[in-house]
Order: structure tokens, then C-alpha cells, then sequence
């Protein structure tokens, strides 16, 4: 307990600040989904069933277990420690310990330690109940050492417990087959770091970015420091001006910047995102420090003129304190190391280290047959993919495009490039074998690979052959001059209205019928081959004269916005926009087509070139594909474009945009059928089986056409009592935006109805019926029924104690019976008791203003509908009381 609470204490300068400074990061995602520990136990899988352990992650296998021959030990270790006590007929505290913790982690890799995941502090932060086989295997070696210690003691024990450790070192490591990344110590940079995570998403953390400052929202995909070149560019100038901002000097943990301030006074925000403990001084003063709101950065004000500012990350007192504790248990124990130890004991000491360093030498005489291969140090040769070596790499071996071809090289004219200008990729071959086989490269996005969606800047294809036999000299390795099998050479020509930004290179090989042939690599399929990326640069100058179709805060101008349905699925929106300023902060993007439920919601440039980096007076082209639902009915739509703070989710401007054209419907050869109407049939309805008194009635329904139709069918919808009365019964078009004479064989057309029904409809049971009219006769072509039960709403008659009677009546339709009034803190919280008078039709708003009587001015104010617009007047009972609470902050 001693040792352990050493080691606790000497590493608490890392964990004491990990837990109790935790709320300055994201982790709030980190064990929400995949992450959460339920989906992670190990039940008949803990231990692997082949004796040779399995280090495969695929479908109903996995690393993440005990290994057979390992179980076994550990298990004949423990009946070696019980044999061992009841021969001494005592417990031993030494391997007791050992017992107990291999018991109790195992126990917490099985479901049945499912309440202390749902109910221990901090637990669920593992993730992974399998990550305790870490504390396991630490166990399961004090175990089986005890197992070695009884065996030591038989004849011949020696030559068994040396056996028993080749065994435990052949199973681990026979079956092991490394996946080594070809790079030396000089492809470890900066450069390529970043380049890792701007291809991943993995921005100095892991995919649920929960090791950023927690005022970094949205999660950022790019910097300018990325865009830059590494370099740090001069701080983003939230308010006044800035004349000059040079880095003087730059570490880890300390920038040195010379600012020239022209304004009176200057807010500033330094691309380096903000820790407690980080520290400015200016001219030699310290100065106050925040997070930038939206961004994270280190916020800093500055007055007019010249000052010389110094950024440095020290320790909080947590951290200090925890770094006294680790030193202080450092040296407790050299002094127990030291104290009483005579000469004889160093030197058992001494020969067990030997022994420890000859089984060290033995493990690196088998270690060479796992090393990498050596690469050529050519920078043509660096590839990456997103599936398994998202780092940029040699291709010592070249890349293998399904046995039809081989990449062994390439050569950029550029590795940055401006809008508008021609990028040349010049890509060499060796081992070409199909016939009509085409190179294919395209100028893109990470956005494709991350989210799915088209982002390809410019692509072009060339003929893949191979005339000649490669000669020796280019056989076997990747950059080696101009000569091989083929060449393919390929010009990408930038649009000029690409944004600023890093791109990349996609490599691809298609078949004679475009079917792209998979990426292998020991006969294992990759994904795409990404060479280098390459850098663009761009500066769309704004004129100033274009239409402001909207305006978003004192900032942003909307001034171009085109549709196009480019597929049933999709609609694709390009936007211009027009920066006036310096945007401090990262904001969101929502489209919606609110007719038809469709939404998208996302960064501009899906966060690849966001707000914080548009330039005053550029104007940024931003391209999206809105996601359209199933059976979404050609017309005319209107688009909203919103664009938020998307920590508080607050708009800063919307744009309605009508004379949206959807002109292309879903078409499908085969669906199910609900029910079949002549030449139409319902394929689905979605209608609330359960309904509350008063609540409208939303049915939603697909439709499709059996054959072309040939009139402009009707469809009714009715309620039927359990008698079959209609109790309500409406008719309207099938589709409204959509006549069903227009619909294409095949078509399916989704429908949106609402039914008003009566607020003191009887509750019980009830039959919707949908029925589909012929518009000629107003015959009906069938009925679909399906079940509505509508439940009684609580209502309450009786006028509840009144803080302030009033007895004031609106209309004579409401009388507001009185109120109560109370202050809680910062707020207001007005409670007003209504009694309806009679029924009424009308839903009606309740104004409240909190005003200044001598100017009129108004302090608060709220307006709404009663209890924050879920209990309508309509849905009232004539007597029926209705206590409705206001909070004014």
C-alpha cells in the first residue's frame, strides 16, 4: 500500500490536473456512443480460443482479449498461490495483493461489473472495459511468477520455468505482423504532423476533439497557422486597429511579438489556443489574458502605440502543487532506496539486472525480423490513405492498384499553386497489365472523405500502358529517375474561385468500364493514395457594388445565392459571401428547405475555410449539398440560410430565398405497399397512434404510381368513431405543390396533411381512414384504416391562492383572474392565472413588457403563446383555469 501510494503520489504532477482541470476541455462527447463503455464488455470472448494469439480486428475477432496460453498460467498460478498458503497455512499479503487485483479486473471486463461503470465517478472515462487487461497482464505476471517460484522448487524446475517463459514469449509474439509506417526520423515534422491531422480531423487530440479548450466551438478542421505555412500570422483584431504585429521569437510555451496599435485601444485574439496558466506581459508588465469566446484563442488588450508583448504557458497553483507532491515522493524514495541497504543485497540486485539484461538482448535478436524495410529517401515516392497510413510515407514496394498497376512515383510542378493557374502531376508506372486501364487524379477537399460529399476542385485522367519493360535499375523501388514502364502526365487547372487552402491529390486507377481498381498492400485492401497536398492561394477582391441580398451581423454580406437539384437525393446550394471585416469566430451554417424537412447544418467550406479566416474584403464562394428527404415533391421552395454562433446557437442573420425549382422526383422500380388505389398505391403512413385532446393531427404519407396517372386524384381524410361515423373528415390534393397528372411511372411523392380535430374531441377509440378520390365522380378508389386513440387532457376548474387579484377580462373571451410576482436573482418569474370564458377559436400571444414609466423604454419583455407556446387557447375549456409562467431576465 506503501509502494502504491508512492507511485500515486509521484505521478500525480500528470493525473491530479487531468481530473480536477478537466472542465476546461471537451470531454462531454467522450463517452457518449461508440465510446460508451455498454457496448465494450467481454463476456465468452475474454479469452481468445487459439493458442497462438491473434492480433486481427475484424468481424468476430479480436486483439482486445486474453490470450489463451496467458489465462492458462495465470490460472495455474493462482492454484500455485492457494497450494502455497495452505502448505504455510497463512495468507500472504505479497500475493494476495497480485490475486486481488487480477480478480478485480477481470471482474471489471465483464458485464457483471456493469453497476460500477453506471454508478463510480470518473470510471466511464476509461471507455473501454477491455483496457483493464493492461491491469490484468500487470497481475497476471505477478501471478504466474508465483507459478515459476513452485516449479523452481521440482527437479529439473529451472528447465521448466525457462520453457514456460519461450512458451509465454512464442504465443505472444509468433502470431504478431507488425504493420510498420515507412518513415525515418527526418519525415517526423511540424509540417507533416499537421498535415495528419488537417487529413484526419484529429486536431492535436483524438476523434472527439476532447482535449481542446472547451471554448473552441465549433471543433476547428484548419487554422491559419496551417494556412500560413506554419508560420503564425498576426493576431486576429477583434476591435480598433493594428498597424504592424511581428513575431519576434516562438516556443513551445513562449511567443515573443513587437505590436503597433493605432487605434486608441486594440482587442486582440494570438492564434494559440488558451489554458489556464498562460500569461502575458506588455513592456514588461503583466497584463490579464482570456479565451477568446467561439475560438479559444488567448484574447489581449492592447492601447495605442508601440508595446512589446510576451506569451508564456506557466503553472497554475494546482499544477505546482501537484509537482511539489511528485518531488517530494521522488525523493522518499531514493532515501528508502538508499537507507539501509548493505553491499551484499546491491549485489543480488545486481545480478538479477543481469539476468534481465541478457533476456533484453535475446528479445532484440527476434526484434530485426519484425523492423521496417528500407525506403528510398525520395520525396516523390510519399503517399498517404485514410484507412490505415493517414501519415505521409515511403512506398518502398511502390503502390499496388489491384495487381493492374503499380505506383512507383511522382513528380509535382508545384507544391503551391494560385487560383486559376494549372497544377501538372506528373505520375510514373511500372507493371501495368490491364488493357484500357486510365489514371485518374482529382484536386480535392478532406471534406470528401470526412463527410461524404463532393469536393473536387479539378480532375483529369490519362491512358495507363505500358509500352516497354521497365529496365533493372527502376524494378522494385519508387522515385528512381524518369525512365519505367509509363507515364501518365496530368494538368489540374484551379478555379478561380477556389478558397485559400490546403488540397489534395487523389490518385486512381479505372477499369475499361470506370470501375476503379482497389488500392492492396499485402493483400489487404487501402483506401484511396493521396500524394503530397499541395497549397493554394487566392484573393478574390470584393468591388463592393455587389447585391447585399441579406446582411449577417455588422461583418458578413450574402450577395449570390444559386440552387440546383442535381439529384432526387440532393440540392446544390452555392453561396457568395462578402467579408466587410474580421470575423471573430468560427460560425455555423444551417440550410433548410422548412417545407419538406430539409436541413443541413455545418460550417462554410464545411469548416475548411471558416468565418475566422475570411480577409476583409474578400468574397468567398461556398458550395453545399443539401440532403433532400425521400419523396420530396417537385415545386417551387423557399431556402433559409442562417448563420449562428454555434455555442449559443444565437442567429446573426437569416436569408429567405424563394423560387427554390426541385424539379426531379424519386423514381424507384420496386417498394412496399401499404394499400393500392387504382394507379396509385400508399406505401407508407406515419400517423401518432396516441393523441392528447386538442393537439393537431400530422399524418405523413408516401405515395407512388403504379403507371403514369391520368387525372389529379384527391385524397380525404377522416375519423372514424368506433361505430365508423366520421367524426372530422378533410379533403385536399394528394400532393399540393405536385398534381398527380405530372407524376412519372415509378414516382414516389411524400405528402405532409394536418388535421385540425375538435380540443374536446371525446376521448376514446378511433379509426383514420385515407381514402383516395377520383376527381371526376368523387368516387373513392379504396380506404386505408389505422388505429387513434385520443387521450383526455388534465384540466383544472379551480382558481388556484392569488398573490394580486385582478379580474380583468380580454374580449370577453379570457379573463386573467390575478398573478404572482417574484424576483430570483437575475430574473423576473411572473405567474398569471387565466380563466377562459368561453371556447375560443383564435390562438392567442400574451404580451408582457417590463418598462421604465418615465421614458417608456423597455427593459424585457416576452411573447409567446401560453406556457412557452405548447398550451394554445384554442385547445381550452370554456371555465377551464390556466396558471402560465413568465420569466423576464
Amino acid at each position: 500500500l506503501t509502494a502504491l501510494g508512492l507511485g500515486l503520489a509521484l505521478s500525480a504532477w500528470f493525473w491530479l490536473p487531468a481530473l480536477l482541470e478537466r472542465g476546461y476541455v471537451q470531454l462531454e462527447a467522450m463517452t457518449t456512443g461508440y465510446f460508451h463503455y455498454s457496448n465494450h464488455f467481454r463476456g465468452l470472448d475474454l479469452v481468445q480460443r487459439r493458442l497462438l494469439f491473434d492480433y486481427a480486428v475484424e468481424a468476430g475477432r479480436t486483439p482486445f482479449a486474453m490470450g489463451l496460453a496467458q489465462a492458462i498460467l495465470a490460472l495455474a498460478g493462482a492454484a500455485a498461490i492457494a497450494a502455497r498458503w495452505a502448505r504455510r497455512r497463512r495468507v500472504e499479503p505479497q500475493s494476495a495483493f497480485a490475486l486481488a487485483v487480477l480478480a478485480l479486473s477481470t471482474f471489471l471486463i465483464t458485464p457483471l461489473s456493469r453497476p460500477l461503470w453506471d454508478h463510480l465517478p470518473l470510471l466511464p472515462f476509461v471507455q473501454f472495459p477491455w483496457r483493464f487487461l493492461s491491469v490484468q497482464a500487470f497481475a497476471s505476471s505477478l501471478v504466474v511468477g508465483y507459478l515459476g517460484a513452485e516449479v523452481s522448487r521440482l527437479r529439473r524446475g529451472g528447465g521448466i520455468v525457462c520453457l514456460l517463459g519461450a512458451a509465454i514469449i512464442a504465443t505472444s509474439m509468433l502470431g504478431l505482423r507488425p504493420e510498420y509506417l515507412p518513415i525515418g526520423e527526418a519525415d517526423v515534422t511540424t509540417e507533416r504532423l499537421s498535415i495528419y491531422e488537417y487529413f484526419t480531423a484529429n486536431i492535436g487530440t483524438t476523434v472527439r476533439h476532447e482535449y481542446l479548450p472547451r471554448w473552441a466551438v465549433p471543433r476547428p478542421f484548419t487554422s491559419a497557422v496551417l494556412l500560413n505555412g506554419g508560420q503564425k500570422p498576426p493576431p486576429l483584431v477583434m476591435e480598433g486597429e493594428l498597424a504592424e504585429a511581428r513575431l519576434v521569437a516562438r516556443g513551445p510555451t513562449r511567443e515573443e511579438w513587437a505590436v503597433t496599435v493605432s487605434s486608441p485601444r486594440a482587442r486582440l485574439a494570438f492564434h494559440t489556443y488558451y489554458f489556464p496558466g498562460w500569461r502575458a506581459s506588455v513592456d514588461g508588465e503583466p497584463r490579464e489574458v482570456w479565451p477568446v469566446e467561439n475560438l479559444g484563442y488567448i484574447g489581449l488588450d492592447l492601447e495605442q502605440g508601440e508595446h512589446e508583448v510576451v506569451l508564456s504557458l506557466g503553472r497554475t497553483p494546482l499544477r505546482a502543487w501537484s509537482e511539489a507532491l511528485s518531488l517530494a515522493a521522488l525523493v522518499t524514495i531514493a532515501i528508502l532506496l538508499l537507507k539501509g541497504r548493505q553491499l551484499g543485497a546491491w549485489r543480488q540486485k545486481a545480478r538479477r539486472v543481469g539476468l534481465a539484461a541478457i533476456g533484453i538482448l535475446l528479445f532484440a535478436v527476434l526484434l530485426p525480423r519484425f523492423s521496417a524495410p528500407p525506403h528510398s529517401p525520395s520525396l516523390t515516392d510519399l503517399t498517404m490513405d485514410f484507412a490505415r497510413m493517414p501519415y505521409l510515407h515511403h512506398n518502398p514496394r511502390g503502390v499496388d492498384f489491384g495487381g493492374m498497376a503499380r505506383l512507383v512515383g511522382y513528380r509535382l510542378s508545384s507544391e503551391e499553386v494560385r487560383a486559376g493557374e494549372t497544377l501538372e502531376v506528373v505520375l510514373h508506372w511500372e507493371e501495368v497489365r490491364g488493357e484500357g486501364l486510365r489514371a485518374e487524379v482529382r484536386l480535392l477537399s478532406p471534406a470528401e472523405h470526412l463527410f461524404g460529399v463532393p469536393a473536387c476542385l479539378a480532375r483529369d485522367d490519362a491512358a495507363l500502358s505500358c509500352p516497354h519493360p521497365p529496365p533493372p535499375r527502376m524494378r522494385g523501388g519508387l522515385g528512381r529517375g524518369d525512365g519505367g514502364c509509363g507515364v501518365t502526365r496530368h494538368r489540374l487547372r484551379v478555379p478561380e474561385e477556389a478558397v485559400r487552402g490546403l488540397y489534395l491529390l487523389a490518385v486512381q486507377v479505372k477499369g475499361p468500364q470506370g470501375e476503379v481498381e482497389p488500392v492492396t498492400e499485402g493483400g489487404q485492401a487501402l483506401g484511396t493514395t493521396y500524394l503530397k497536398p499541395v497549397r493554394v492561394r487566392n484573393w478574390r477582391r470584393a468591388r463592393g457594388d455587389e447585391p447585399a441580398l441579406a446582411r449577417f451581423g455588422p461583418g458578413i454580406v450574402l450577395t449570390e445565392v444559386q440552387t440546383e437539384q442535381v439529384s432526387p437525393e440532393a440540392l446544390e446550394v452555392r453561396l457568395t459571401w462578402r467579408a466587410e471585416r474580421a470575423i471573430p469566430a468560427n460560425l455555423g451554417l444551417a440550410l433548410r428547405l422548412p417545407q419538406v424537412g430539409a436541413s443541413l447544418d455545418t460550417q462554410p467550406h464545411r469548416g475548411f475555410y471558416p468565418t475566422s479566416l475570411w480577409r476583409a474584403g474578400e468574397l468567398v464562394d461556398d458550395r453545399h449539398l443539401l440532403p433532400l428527404p425521400e419523396g420530396t415533391p417537385p415545386g417551387e421552395y423557399s431556402l433559409e440560410i442562417v448563420l449562428y454562433e454555434v455555442a449559443s446557437l444565437a442567429p446573426v442573420g437569416t436569408a429567405q430565398i424563394p423560387g427554390v425549382a426541385l424539379t426531379k422526383p424519386t423514381i424507384k422500380a420496386s417498394y412496399p405497399v401499404l394499400h393500392r388505389f387504382g394507379e396509385l398505391a400508399l406505401v407508407s403512413l406515419s400517423a401518432p397512434s396516441r393523441l392528447k385532446q386538442g393537439q393537431p393531427l400530422t399524418v405523413k404519407a408516401k405515395w407512388a404510381a403504379e403507371a403514369r396517372p391520368a387525372r389529379d386524384y384527391a385524397c380525404r381524410l377522416s375519423l372514424l368513431d368506433e361505430r365508423g361515423a366520421a367524426v372530422h373528415s378533410q379533403t385536399e390534393p394528394l400532393s399540393p405543390t405536385y398534381p398527380t397528372s405530372r407524376w412519372p411511372k415509378g414516382a414516389i411523392v411524400a405528402a405532409r396533411y394536418r388535421l385540425s380535430l375538435d380540443p374536446l374531441l371525446p376521448p376514446g377509440r378511433y379509426s383514420l381512414a385515407v381514402a383516395v378520390l377520383d376527381p371526376r365522380s368523387g368516387e373513392s378508389l379504396g380506404q386505408f384504416l389505422s388505429p387513434l386513440t385520443v387521450e383526455e387532457r388534465e384540466r383544472s376548474y379551480a382558481i388556484p391562492p392569488l398573490q394580486v387579484r385582478l379580474n380583468v377580462d380580454f374580449g370577453g373571451q379570457v379573463r386573467l383572474l390575478g398573478y404572482d410576482l417574484a424576483r430570483e436573482g437575475d430574473e423576473l418569474r411572473l405567474t398569471l392565472h387565466w380563466q377562459a370564458l368561453r371556447r375560443m377559436e383564435g390562438d392567442y400571444k400574451v404580451f408582457v413588457h417590463l418598462f421604465d414609466p418615465a421614458t417608456e423604454a423597455i427593459v424585457a419583455q416576452h411573447d409567446a403563446m401560453p406556457r412557452r407556446n405548447r398550451y394554445p387557447t384554442s385547445w381550452w375549456a370554456e371555465g377551464e383555469v390556466v396558471s402560465d409562467v413568465v420569466t423576464l431576465s
